[in-house]
């Protein structure tokens, strides 16, 4: 090894990057109850966006079968394709790229919403 090659261990990340590391793996899903309406809204179309593509690709098959066919060919975890298609969570977007390939997709057609102005919430400001 040269002078100017350094390794790489996890033990030289600051304190503070491996305990985030370790406890963001281990949380708890966000509480249902607290999203935003607008929370819940892009959840749901993304959840139906992806259920008509896994109906699409696996006719006549159940909902847990096909997220589990999906998990076995993309290596994605089940439960967050279950839980994806089902509405009840917000993948990553590396998630969302692999789900989207995967069925034949674009990230875009997954999550694309309607165009509705609304105004701000009291307290936030247009950039």
């Amino acid at each position: 090894m040269d002078s100017q090659t350094i390794p790489f261990s996890g033990d030289m990340q600051p304190q503070h990057v491996r305990e985030n590391a370790l406890t963001s793996a281990a949380m708890p899903p966000k509480d249902p109850a607290n999203l935003l309406p607008e929370q819940k809204f892009a959840r749901a179309a993304l959840g139906a966006r992806v259920t008509a593509a896994l109906n699409e690709e696996f006719p006549g098959l159940g909902l847990s079968t096909q997220c589990q066919r999906i998990a076995a060919d993309t290596g994605l975890n089940y439960k967050t394709v279950f839980r994806t298609a089902k509405g009840q969570t917000s993948p990553s977007f590396d998630t969302l790229v692999i789900l989207a390939r995967r069925l034949g997709r674009t990230v875009s057609e997954l999550v694309a919403l309607p165009v509705e102005k609304k105004p701000l919430r009291p307290g936030l400001r247009p950039n």
